[in-house]
């Protein structure tokens, strides 16, 4: 019958070994810096800058009407779907998904009030400041995975 031996050499080996497998996985318990999204979010939000400047001159006009911005709702409905799969395919990703799906629940809130009608622009404001702290949210995560990398 061999025993082990319960030699020191064998514990600092063993020890040894243990201290650098820890050091050579990082765990990472969020998302690495993903310049892809980073480049889509800051696009997504420009298109809705736009969005409601033009909203401001054209709430309650012909001009305004949800008919006219029907493509616009589709483009960033197809856009904001590319980056939620996109990150489903990132791991860790959970912060970022979050954030995606609360921009999905604002721009069906906004789409359904342009349905409506937009009588003025005051009507559109709430939703405005829901989406940019989402935007704003989802930029200062990126630049905080970024600065990661430095």
């Amino acid at each position: 019958m061999h025993h082990a031996t319960n030699h020191p050499w064998d514990r600092l080996i063993l020890s040894c070994l243990l201290i650098f497998s820890i050091s050579c996985s990082q765990v990472r318990l969020i998302q690495e810096y993903d310049e892809v999204t980073d480049r889509q979010i800051t696009s997504m939000q420009e298109k809705f800058a736009r969005f409601f400047v033009k909203m401001r001159k054209q709430a309650g006009m012909p001009e305004g009407n949800y008919a006219k911005y029907e493509s616009f709702y589709d483009d960033v409905r197809t856009q904001l779907n590319v980056l939620e799969v996109r990150n489903r395919a990132i791991p860790r990703t959970d912060i970022t998904n979050d954030i995606i799906s609360s921009l999905e629940k604002e721009v069906d809130l906004l789409e359904n009030l342009h349905r409506m009608g937009f009588t003025t622009y005051d009507e559109v404001i709430p939703v405005k400041y829901a989406m940019e702290s989402s935007f704003a949210a989802m930029l200062k995560f990126q630049l905080a995975l970024k600065s990661r990398i430095k």
